[in-house]
């Protein structure tokens, strides 16, 4: 890890900390600014276009879908699915 990388993470736990002394109604405050920001991000057209294109084609072929824990054990097991 950078040195650049390990100061960001400290001055983001130390500022962690910081927040976590301030009353409620600032931390309610602090928060609302926080997601105000997360709701501005745009999502490229390219991006959506993609989803909306995979949600096509997985009605289609719904029998390709995999289900919740078959996705999650293939992630633990970092392996490709052999039935693709």
């Amino acid at each position: 890890m950078s040195a650049t990388n390990t100061s960001t993470i400290s001055a983001v736990q130390q500022l962690f900390e910081l927040v976590k002394q301030l009353p409620q109604k600032e931390k309610q405050q602090l928060t609302d600014l926080l997601l105000e920001e997360h709701d501005s991000i745009e999502i490229p057209e390219a991006q959506k276009q993609f989803v909306r294109s995979s949600i096509l084609q997985h009605k289609k072929h719904p029998e390709l879908l995999l289900t919740e824990e078959k996705a999650w054990s293939m992630i633990d097991q970092n392996q490709p699915n052999e039935s693709l």
